[in-house]
């Protein structure tokens, strides 16, 4: 799926929108310097959180998704499948 275009304030419209990890690099990542060296770490990042096989969906978000020229940083919510926390427990 595509990405909407974003609104006159720099966001996305409100809601939820389901983008492959190439679209949203494409998208997000290529624009200055500063958002190409946080979207070369997004998918390092990811494969990490694949490797425990926990991992369900990831969501980003924060000043990486709007139009910011220079974001700070990269949020990333990872949701992990129920009872990952007693699978690292018992290990």
């Amino acid at each position: 799926m595509s990405l909407p275009d974003t609104l006159a304030n720099g966001f996305l419209p409100p809601g939820g929108h389901v983008a492959r990890l190439d679209d949203r690099i494409g998208r997000f990542g290529a624009v200055t310097p500063r958002r190409v060296v946080l979207a070369d770490r997004l998918p390092a990042w990811l494969r990490l959180a694949q490797a425990s096989q926990q991992w369900r969906r990831a969501v980003l978000f924060g000043r990486f998704v709007p139009d910011a020229s220079f974001p700070r940083d990269l949020e990333v919510f990872r949701l992990m499948h129920a009872g990952c926390d007693q699978a690292f427990q018992l290990g």
